[in-house]
């Protein structure tokens, strides 16, 4: 009869087969060191057992922390500006000596030594008073002039020719007058009446309203002919004059005014206040 062992009944049996030949002292001795190996084995365990882990609950965030943020547009640009120093000496490249075009007082300096001008700037003045004085008559006689020519381009007016044809059947009364006075002297002279000198005076009357009574029908008939294109032309040319004279006044107030002819910096100032210059002098 076979008999089937086990690895642990083995193990049992050939523990107490040695243990048939040790004596009772060592049975109790070994008996004791394996209580105490399974004593500290028991304690050794118990320090490393794991600990359960402890579970935290972690509130739910009901509301999330938004943090806020600004956007930009970012837009190409098509150029850009730098800036650079360079170290060099300077030295002017234009140096001019500035005057007056006319003479006069000068009223009045705007600049300094030193001060940076631009082109065109004013730098100076002179007294321009006689000159808007002269301006000032000659537009007065302007208005005058172009109110003839007003007058010459549309017409003589029918009061004037009304005036003019008046006169002319005045004067040829008093003439047919004094030449009825005068047969009548010439009668009473030839009888010895009347001295020669009596007669003369009424010659000499009848000859004056014969001289009046012509340059009479002569206005008359130029004011019924209307106005002639030549005295229309020379009233415009009388116009332009003016323009012209106005026109030099005009200019020769900017002279009065010196400027700098472009940007630099005044590097000497000769004049000042009241100081009466000539043309040209700086």
């Amino acid at each position: 009869m076979s008999k089937v062992w086990h690895e642990s009944d083995f193990s049992a049996n050939l523990f107490f087969i040695t243990a048939k030949k040790m004596n009772f002292r060592n049975v109790l001795l070994t008996t004791i060191m394996g209580g105490g190996l399974i004593l500290v084995g028991f304690m050794v365990g118990s320090q490393y057992r794991p600990q359960e882990e402890t579970q935290v609950k972690t509130p739910y965030a009901t509301s999330p922390n938004v943090l806020r943020v600004k956007t930009l547009k970012i837009t190409p640009i098509s150029r850009y500006s730098t800036q650079r120093t360079y170290i060099g000496e300077t030295a002017t490249m234009r140096e001019s000596s500035l005057g007056f075009e006319r003479g006069g007082k000068v009223v009045q300096v705007y600049i300094e030594e030193g001060d940076r001008v631009t082109k065109g700037q004013i730098i100076a003045k002179l007294d321009t008073s006689d000159l808007e004085t002269q301006k000032l008559d000659l537009e007065a006689q302007q208005s005058q002039q172009l109110a003839v020519l007003a007058e010459l381009t549309a017409g003589e007016r029918k009061e004037r020719i009304d005036a003019a044809r008046a006169k002319v059947q005045q004067l040829q009364e008093r003439l047919s007058l004094e030449v009825a006075k005068r047969e009548r002297r010439e009668y009473l002279y030839q009888e010895g009446a009347i001295s020669l000198e009596q007669l003369d005076e009424v010659s000499f009357n009848s000859n004056v309203l014969a001289a009046q009574l012509a340059e009479a029908q002569s206005l008359l008939d130029e004011l019924l002919a209307g106005t002639r294109i030549e005295q229309i032309d020379k009233q415009k040319a009388v116009i332009k004059q003016m323009d012209a004279k106005i026109e030099q006044i005009n200019l020769d107030i900017t002279k009065s005014n010196l400027k700098s002819p472009y940007s630099g910096t005044i590097a000497q100032q000769l004049i000042d206040e009241g100081t009466l210059v000539s043309l040209g002098e700086s």
